[in-house]
């Protein structure tokens, strides 16, 4: 769906994660005004409160178990989110329902990482 939408690479096309990432995103997208924020989930518990203004619940890709989290998801005012992960999940679905519940129904894609064996 992400390919189709012009936005996002096919998946033959390699994406270097890095600020190429975010001027490649600009590009596409039109702009050079564009916020890109990079956010990663821990598995450390945080009380919600003064800096903390939203909390959300994942569950580990590894399958250990362990919950998973993501703070202020919205606190830069994305229009999209891309996840990049090296392992494919629910991490869509859950993401759609945790900015659901924040009252959010921006896009959500999904970029998976391969690494060589010969890197």
């Amino acid at each position: 769906m992400a390919a189709q939408t012009g936005l996002l690479p096919t998946p033959t096309t390699p994406v270097q994660i890095t600020k190429g990432l975010s001027l490649w995103l600009d590009e596409k997208r039109g702009s050079r005004q564009s916020r890109q924020a990079v956010q990663c989930i821990t598995r450390s518990p945080v009380l919600q409160g003064h800096a903390i203004k939203s909390k959300s619940r994942f569950t580990d890709s590894y399958g250990s178990g362990a919950p998973c989290f993501l703070y202020n998801i919205l606190s830069h005012h994305p229009d999209l989110v891309i996840i990049v992960s090296e392992i494919d999940g629910n991490q869509i679905t859950e993401t759609r329902a945790a900015l659901k519940e924040l009252g959010s129904s921006i896009p959500v894609y999904q970029l998976s990482c391969t690494y060589s064996r010969n890197a």
